[in-house]
């Protein structure tokens, strides 16, 4: 299925005048060009459906503030200017896109790691966004989360005060082992529904590890939600029918507390958002939320 070039028409103005920022272009006909020529690259790679209907263009911190003036990521960046050392971490980071943001909005570009499968998209997100690993030195560690050479741990790590203060080289690292339970924010968008139920539950036991122990330390994301939890069909064409596990808000909140954290020493906030997109096939609801530690 080619590029929907029209969804990159319809980019909303807050997502183009960030690509304008940080591209230093002013003409949005020449960012757009600019937008899907490296779009078709990526498609090359994979054809996921996020670079098919240009949502990885799309800041996803426009639905974070649904949640109101204190949401998760404004809470995430509250956090990483008050608390020393604190690392912010972008799990399936992608073209990394949150995270430039985030250094846009005050983070440290020191204090930041993407984290992916593998780093052609990273890469290109450079090429996306105009930069170079010494013009934007953020630290890019790929690896598999069900991997236990990249993340030992499975569930929340304590560690003490410090333990905190000791902060790894970052660009060295070739795994997140020496980040359990010591990063302070964590973004994961867009990855858990790519997976079955069994395996988000080992994902999000994962993630967890890298959680720091203090209290107002968070993970959060958005992904595709619906009301009822359940598996759900989606068909992109005739050939190419997959079938996935979808969260609900409740289902959700099961899951982090009590199955992943302890029960009670954590809040989970979970909302749906509408969305229509039925001419390509995904039709219903994302799910916009927070864990955060107590």
């Amino acid at each position: 299925m080619p590029l929907q070039l029209h969804r990159l028409e319809a980019l909303p103005q807050v997502d183009l005048d960030f690509f304008k920022e940080q591209l230093d272009l002013k003409n949005e006909a020449e960012v757009k060009a600019h937008i899907a020529r490296i779009a078709s690259k990526a498609y090359e790679i994979y054809s996921y459906r996020c670079i098919e209907l240009f949502t990885f263009a799309q800041i996803k911190t426009g639905l974070y503030d649904r949640m109101g003036p204190s949401s998760a990521y404004q809470r995430a960046l509250k956090l990483c200017s008050q608390r020393e050392n604190a690392l912010f971490l972008e799990f399936g980071t992608f073209f990394g896109t949150t995270l430039r943001k985030a250094v846009m909005d005050g983070v440290p570009v020191s204090r930041v790691i993407g984290s992916d499968l593998h780093s052609d998209f990273w890469e290109l997100g450079h090429e996306l966004f105009g930069t170079t690993p010494i013009t934007f030195p953020a630290a890019f560690i790929a690896g598999d989360a069900f991997d236990s050479a990249f993340i030992s741990a499975r569930g929340p790590v304590t560690t003490n005060d410090a333990d905190m203060q000791k902060v790894p080289d970052l660009q060295s690292l070739t795994s997140l082992i020496p980040l359990q339970g010591r990063i302070s924010a964590i973004h994961a968008s867009s990855v858990f529904h790519l997976f079955n139920e069994e395996k988000q539950v080992d994902l999000a036991r994962a993630i967890a590890s890298l959680l720091s122990s203090q209290s107002g330390s968070l993970i959060f994301g958005v992904q595709l939600g619906q009301e009822v939890a359940g598996v759900r069909e989606f068909v992109r064409r005739p050939t190419d029918q997959t079938m996935r596990f979808i969260h609900s808000p409740e289902s959700w909140k099961k899951l982090w507390d009590g199955n992943v954290f302890p029960a009670g020493s954590v809040q989970v906030e979970a909302k749906l958002v509408p969305i229509n997109l039925k001419d390509t096939g995904v039709d219903g609801s994302i799910l916009v939320w927070s864990c955060t530690v107590l």
